[in-house]
């Protein structure tokens, strides 16, 4: 968190500007740290989810999605072609146990996005 405050307040913006949506925060860096956004989709069910990390699975590349849910949860999905996984990281530390709270393979997908979907029903 400490890490993410810091790159918050290296972003040009103005002291009322409220919270960005991924492209608005990769157009404020002077670095855009290698990042392409090629698509940012609105609300989605469950299934939808699933659906579309399936998709996401099928290239033929390492890939990475920005998982935002109301209220206030943040999470970055990291999709390892070789290994076929997807590990799940969250925007704070738990503990000192780093952000890192699943793994599956992509074999699993379903169970994973029933996991997605409890984690961001809890406050």
């Amino acid at each position: 968190m400490r890490e993410g405050n810091m790159h918050y307040n290296t972003l040009n913006l103005p002291s009322h500007q409220p919270n960005l949506n991924v492209n608005e925060t990769l157009q404020t860096r002077d670095h855009n740290f290698g990042l392409k956004v090629t698509e940012e989709l609105g609300l989605l069910s469950p299934l939808c989810l699933e659906n579309k990390i399936s998709d996401i699975t099928l290239h033929q590349e390492n890939s990475s999605a920005v998982f935002i849910t109301p209220p206030d949860k943040s999470m970055l999905l990291c999709f390892n072609e070789p290994q076929q996984t997807i590990a799940l990281f969250e925007s704070h530390a738990h503990g000192n146990n780093g952000g890192l709270i699943a793994a599956c393979k992509y074999s699993n997908i379903q169970n994973f996005v029933l996991y997605l979907k409890d984690m961001c029903s809890r406050y």
